[in-house]
């Protein structure tokens, strides 16, 4: 069991039905679409990373409010970065769509440390991540 179904196990069941209903009301490809223009206007367009990524993400039907989103690097026993994982809304609104934006700009930084000893510039990193939401927020002119 890897930390992801750690994380999940107590509350999957409980909140996914929950959220069922917000789900069917929304069409999660054209949020796909809006998330894919998005990280390539951010410069996250390495199709290298996405091919690494395929199988490490989980996309979770819950509101933003329901969980923790995020990216878990994996360490290696050297301090190296052997792995990354992310947990991630389904997008189904521009608050969804924000995290997704937010943990792909966290999970393609740590990529770029895979193979290496891993440092995690936490302040530095995070005004990245809410600098592309920003971005994103001033081009469609909302605010959360």
């Amino acid at each position: 069991m890897d930390i992801i179904q750690i994380v999940l196990a107590p509350i999957q069941n409980v909140i996914v039905q929950k959220n069922r209903n917000m789900l069917d009301k929304t069409n999660i490809k054209d949020w796909q679409k809006e998330l894919n223009a998005v990280l390539e206007e951010e410069g996250i367009k390495n199709q290298e990373f996405f091919t690494f990524m395929k199988g490490k993400i989980k996309r979770l039907p819950l509101s933003v409010e329901d969980f923790e989103w995020g990216v878990f690097p994996m360490i290696g026993e050297n301090g190296t970065l052997i792995d990354i994982r992310m947990v991630i809304p389904i997008i189904y609104d521009v608050k969804s769509l924000c995290v997704n934006i937010h943990e792909y700009t966290h999970a393609y930084e740590v990529y770029s440390y895979l193979g290496r000893t891993y440092e995690w510039h936490t302040e530095e990193s995070e005004q990245k991540a809410c600098d592309a939401e920003k971005r994103y927020l001033k081009k469609i002119g909302k605010q959360l």
